[in-house]
């Protein structure tokens, strides 16, 4: 996939090291912060990194009436959790998205992985998989 300018992010795993030299304790690392943080830093390295996708398995960003959003900028995010539309576990995913478009990353998108074919999709950016984060519109 490094061959084709992707960059894979599996859920990272961590152990952790008690004081008797047991390393059994397992830490689930949350994958948005490691894969939002590698896109940053490959964006702001000179790399271009036009797309990070973030999966879950909700349709995507959703407003009060229930509809996901297509497209959100930067501020409309702002303002979503600002008025409590995007509330608990979308949080830290949304700020996430937020933050790797911030340090350069093209844009950010929430995809619904349930959907066949929903990498394809996203990478195209041909919709219907979920919410795109940009800049600005």
């Amino acid at each position: 996939m490094l061959e084709l300018n992707y960059v894979p992010v599996i859920s990272p795993i961590g152990n952790g090291i008690q004081s008797n030299g047991d390393y059994s304790t397992v830490y689930n690392i949350n994958a948005d912060v490691a894969a939002g943080f590698t896109a940053s830093s490959l964006a702001q390295s000179s790399s271009e990194v036009s797309k990070i996708l973030f999966f879950t398995d909700i349709s995507g960003v959703k407003g009060k009436d229930g509809e996901v959003f297509d497209t959100l900028t930067l501020t409309q995010c702002e303002g979503l959790i600002a008025d409590g539309t995007i509330n608990g576990g979308m949080i830290p995913k949304v700020r996430m998205c937020m933050e790797a478009v911030e340090k350069g990353v093209g844009e950010a998108v929430i995809c619904d992985g349930r959907v066949l074919g929903c990498v394809k999709r996203a990478v195209e950016g041909s919709g219907g998989v979920g919410t795109t984060i940009k800049k600005c519109m």
